[in-house]
């Protein structure tokens, strides 16, 4: 295939790109348009479309997901629904184009389709890597509230300080904004639901609902004490799964060391061997 029918290629692609993101923005925006309207039941053919193009509760493309999805991972890069959904494409479209100009059409068709999820893989990455240090700052949340409640102090303005003894920026600034919806609204249960809508954690969820227990029972300070023990277990669990981790890398990097050297070893001495019988036979 000639580089003039490469670039064409490319040229219908983008164009054909552009033509459904165009067309997904102008249906959207006439279907919202509808719906405030409110004069009179949507036709058959637009329900459809407001499920396919994810308007309805759910829907891939739903704002209201991808929002909810977005938090729940921690927004590292602090993108708008918009913006996720933009940049998938973006992403796939560029290793689209880089795998059709060297020639590697078949690549080309499976990076295209690996691109839409790479900016899952990051956020999900990046997640993964907070709530290892949640988990065991969690723990010294547990500490204060525990020590706190015992002292007389109530739950509710125990937890309005507790983004303070936290160093991860995602969990203190979750903590500082629950702080501040307690204070402001006095609704602890509330404020609770929407500090675990930021997380995909069952240690966050037993969190929450452990508070919220405490405040029907007024037992914080036992309920605090076991869940803060069961805590401790899972971060003595993670410490050893981390240890083993680490020990099985540096056997098997001594081993490849010594396979290395034993190679090295095997060469010079073959080497050696050849160069000497080679002048034995001449």
């Amino acid at each position: 295939m000639k580089r003039g029918e490469v670039m064409v290629i490319i040229i219908e692609i983008a164009l054909f790109l552009c033509i459904l993101i165009t067309i997904y923005f102008y249906l959207k925006f006439r279907i919202e348009k509808k719906m405030k309207r409110e004069e009179q039941e949507e036709p058959s053919i637009v329900k459809r479309l407001n499920i396919y193009l994810g308007e309805n509760k759910g829907g891939y493309f739903s704002s209201e997901r991808i929002g909810s999805y977005l938090k729940s991972m921690g927004n590292c890069y602090e993108l708008t629904p918009l913006g996720y959904i933009s940049g998938k494409i973006l992403i796939s479209v560029i290793l689209l184009i880089a795998f059709v100009l060297s020639g590697e059409y078949v690549a080309a068709i499976v990076s295209f389709l690996f691109g839409f999820f790479i900016l899952d893989i990051l956020l999900k990455i990046k997640n993964k890597k907070d709530m290892k240090v949640i988990r065991f700052e969690l723990k010294d949340v547990y500490d204060s509230l525990t020590m706190q409640s015992a002292a007389g102090v109530f739950i509710g303005d125990a937890l309005i300080e507790s983004y303070l003894i936290v160093k991860n920026k995602r969990f203190k600034k979750s903590l500082a904004v629950l702080s501040a919806e307690i204070s402001m609204t006095k609704n602890i249960e509330n404020a609770l639901d929407n500090f675990s809508e930021k997380f995909v954690s069952d240690e966050i969820s037993n969190f929450v609902m452990t508070i919220k227990q405490s405040l029907q029972t007024g037992q914080s300070k036992e309920q605090l004490e076991d869940l803060s023990e069961q805590q401790s277990e899972m971060n003595l669990i993670a410490v050893q799964e981390g240890t083993k981790k680490i020990d099985t890398t540096v056997t098997i990097i001594e081993i490849l060391l010594f396979v290395g050297i034993l190679i090295t070893v095997l060469y010079f001495v073959t080497t050696v061997i050849m160069a000497n019988s080679t002048g034995l036979f001449n």
